[in-house]
């Protein structure tokens, strides 16, 4: 009877493949079938950001008083002198192929540091997505309220070490991705914590957007 294997195409890379199969007799002999050629093309990227355009900005509840923070990791919530942090991630999505339709699309941060639980009483952590540029490309201090392209496309879970992946993002995150040019995401808490807490996080190889697409 014709047997049958599953082959994981997400963890090979895009070439041709040879496959054979062995078969073993209850004596111990053994044949090696044919050779099978599979062709794999997994249309998918990986985006490191860019570090020299990556930020985060620092602000009141009500958005007075913005400026853009000088730590080298991306900070996200309440810091210790009451503002509240939003950082922006740039991504040049220009590679992705023309006419390509994205299907999906998350995110992969890296942990830096934290002080308390910025996730406390339900707290979430969403991506807002621009497509383009939120401003001038770096990170300006008129981020931290600049509109989005769409809000709360994806979220991201609490972490304390190591790296960590959003949710999928929503249509029209998917939408919001430039395959002409740059897409940034700000990141940013929906509640407004009420004492200290934050996260740091890493930028460019630390931050990366995955995208995966039809053509």
């Amino acid at each position: 009877a014709p047997y049958a294997a599953d082959l994981d195409t997400t963890i090979c890379s895009n070439t041709t493949h040879t496959l054979t199969a062995k078969a073993f007799d209850a004596a111990g002999n053994s044949a090696v079938s044919g050779e099978v050629y599979v062709n794999i093309f997994n249309n998918s990227l990986t985006f490191n950001s860019v570090e020299e355009e990556d930020g985060y900005v620092k602000a009141n509840a009500d958005g007075s008083g913005a400026a853009i923070g000088t730590l080298t990791d991306l900070a996200i919530g309440r810091g210790s002198d009451g503002k509240f942090n939003r950082t922006l991630l740039s991504f040049d999505t220009s590679g992705l192929p023309d006419g390509a339709t994205v299907t999906r699309a998350y995110l992969t941060v890296t942990y830096g540091s934290k002080s308390g639980d910025a996730w406390a009483s339900g707290n979430s952590l969403v991506i807002d997505a621009k497509f383009g540029t939120f401003g001038g490309g770096t990170t300006e201090v008129g981020d931290w309220a600049s509109v989005a392209t769409a809000d709360a496309v994806a979220s991201i879970a609490s972490f304390s070490s190591g790296t960590k992946q959003s949710g999928d993002f929503s249509a029209a995150g998917l939408a919001a991705i430039n395959d002409f040019g740059m897409t940034q995401l700000k990141l940013r808490f929906v509640n407004n914590q009420t004492s200290t807490a934050y996260i740091f996080i890493k930028s460019g190889a630390g931050a990366k957007l995955t995208v995966e697409y039809e053509l």
